[in-house]
């Protein structure tokens, strides 16, 4: 899926947003997710192949992330796809989160990650609360095979486990799942259950989310040329 470049459109451009600082507040809970409503949050509200971009469920925003942070205009879409691009001779990444909340529920994410040996490639659910976050994650090494899942409560890491894969994730797509439930958080990778955790499972509501950025805790050069994680399909 190669469409020309005129086709390309940043998605602050598609959204109608502009960037937004780091101390902007994220979006409301999904109605379902409301207070006193908790037990009837676990309705899938997204199911996503990027045929078009809906900016009533998506959002890409700019905040300071790691060694250089996340801006909304390294985001953009073609039909079937968004990109999340590091551009080339820098520090900067990109990421798109969702626009509501939801708990007790299943994300899916279909991506290939970008050959960018140092930065990370985050795939996971995220409270959006300052300082206090309960968080489920998918985090892929790229240009590597390793990946750690892990979850957070209040702030606090409760599980965290790594793996390597079985394939290059640069190299095509793949499927990524979070099984979340009020008992347990399951981690799949085409299909296959890598890990779970019946113990330390967070419940507060999150945002479904996924990035590409350059943490202070790795190490890599900048690319010599654009990359992207590139993003198929969604679904939460």
């Amino acid at each position: 899926m190669s469409p020309g470049s005129n086709n390309i459109w940043p998605l602050a451009v598609l959204l109608g947003l502009a960037a937004l600082a780091s101390t902007t507040a994220f979006s409301p809970l999904d109605p379902a997710c409301a207070p006193g409503a908790l037990d009837r949050c676990t309705r899938a509200t997204i199911v996503d192949d990027f045929d078009v971009l809906d900016g009533s469920i998506w959002v890409s925003e700019s905040h300071s992330l790691g060694q250089g942070g996340v801006h909304a205009s390294h985001a953009s879409h073609v039909p079937g796809m968004v990109r999340l691009t590091l551009p080339a001779g820098t520090r900067e990444g990109s990421e798109i989160r969702s626009r509501r909340r939801g708990r007790f529920r299943t994300a899916e994410a279909r991506i290939r990650t970008p050959d960018a040996p140092g930065a990370l490639v985050g795939f996971f659910l995220y409270q959006g609360v300052r300082g206090t976050n309960d968080e489920i994650d998918v985090e892929i090494f790229a240009g590597e095979r390793r990946v750690m899942f892990t979850t957070w409560i209040a702030g606090t890491r409760t599980n965290h486990v790594k793996r390597v894969l079985p394939f290059d994730p640069s190299e095509d797509f793949h499927d990524y799942r979070i099984e979340w439930s009020r008992d347990s958080v399951a981690f799949f990778v085409d299909g296959e259950r890598f890990v779970s955790f019946d113990t330390g499972v967070p419940e507060q509501p999150m945002f479904l989310m996924t990035n590409a950025f350059w943490p202070h805790w790795l190490d890599g050069p900048a690319p010599s040329e654009p990359l992207s994680l590139e993003i198929e399909h969604l679904a939460f």
